[in-house]
């Protein structure tokens, strides 16, 4: 993976499910879902949103022809209820014929940003 993908990733979703939520927490470091859910509980947060980085190529379409991708599947868990509400993955993809180079971050921030929005 690429440095701070992840943060990127967590500080978007955070972002963009701030106008529908009352209160955000964001781990400090990368937790293993189990570890997550388990300081989500001591917290007594109500919902987990998990995002996990599943694919991550910046690519320089303009000369190489090669689009930029990335993949990220995120899990939503209803921490009061112990219930996982669902599974999604978001797939992202630039063009391919451009005469300039697209950023994974800001693809990925348009992608997380619409996926948050149809959430809700």
């Amino acid at each position: 993976m690429y440095g701070g993908s992840g943060t990127q990733v967590a500080h978007f979703m955070s972002m963009f499910i701030r106008p529908f939520a009352s209160k955000i927490q964001l781990a400090q470091a990368y937790e293993v879902f189990e570890t997550a859910l388990q300081q989500a509980g001591k917290a007594n947060v109500r919902y987990l949103f998990f995002p996990v980085i599943t694919n991550w190529e910046p690519r320089n379409a303009a000369w190489s022809g090669r689009p930029t991708r990335a993949s990220i599947t995120v899990t939503a868990y209803d921490v009061a209820a112990n219930q996982q509400l669902f599974v999604r993955k978001i797939d992202i993809e630039g063009r391919s014929v451009t005469l300039i180079s697209q950023s994974v971050d800001k693809l990925v921030e348009t992608a997380i940003k619409e996926f948050c929005e149809n959430l809700f």
